[in-house]
């Protein structure tokens, strides 16, 4: 039992280490002063509604019994820490299905209200067919742009720190659509982008493998100690 726990916390470090190194690498790398890739002649400030459109609300629906078929993103849907939806327990929209709130590729979602106001999703093909809830507010990145490289923006501390600005002013947790087109970031070339979004895509496979294997091991001890003790 003990050997299985120093396992257990050696993964548990080794994970944790690979989220601050994902975090460290991604954030230099979006930011002027620390990127060696940098050239003020080919990177340009833009803010969101350079990069996307639609700024959208969410469908007003009830959560219901999953129907097989349409599945409902609401931002508690949302995982805190790895940002993907949470497929667990998933559930369907109450009443007729309108396929503006459809969920595509290029899509990123955002929680507009409450303690989680700032939390962003990306659209995974893998995800089937989503239709996102009232609370969260979808944008679609232009086709010149890559969505993976505007979604890694929207994991910085600079983005947290604006989030905190901007919900504080209205006096209660709270991002409209308005206020998510003015966040401005860092644009490089395509190219550049292109590589920024695989590597941070890379490092979130790498983390996810190395969590699954975390859990694996956990369920072990309690397999044996279940075993043990019966």
């Amino acid at each position: 039992l003990d050997a299985i726990e120093r396992r257990i916390e050696t993964q548990r470090t080794l994970v944790e280490t690979l989220k601050k190194y994902k975090r460290g690498v991604i954030s230099a790398l979006l930011s002027s002063k620390t990127n060696p890739y940098y050239s003020s002649e080919t990177w340009k400030e833009v803010a969101l509604c350079d990069v996307a459109s639609g700024f959208e609300y969410g469908m007003n629906a009830a959560a219901t019994v999953y129907d097989g078929s349409h599945k409902y993103i609401r931002i508690t849907d949302i995982d805190d820490n790895s940002h993907l939806y949470s497929q667990d327990v998933p559930v369907s929209p109450e009443g007729q299905v309108d396929e503006k709130y459809r969920v595509r590729e290029n899509d990123i979602l955002f929680a507009r209200t409450g303690a989680s106001v700032g939390k962003s999703y990306r659209y995974q093909r893998s995800d089937g067919d989503l239709y996102y809830a009232g609370f969260l507010i979808r944008i679609h990145v232009n086709s010149d742009v890559n969505c993976g490289y505007v979604f890694q923006n929207t994991l910085t501390e600079a983005y947290r720190r604006w989030v905190l600005l901007e919900s504080a002013r209205s006096g209660q947790p709270g991002i409209n659509a308005e206020q998510y087109k003015q966040y401005r970031f860092l644009l490089p070339p395509l190219e550049l982008q292109n590589k920024i979004s695989t590597l941070a895509t890379n490092l979130d496979n790498l983390i996810c493998k190395e969590e699954n294997l975390l859990s694996q091991i956990e369920q072990v001890k309690i397999a044996l100690l279940q075993r043990l003790f019966i």
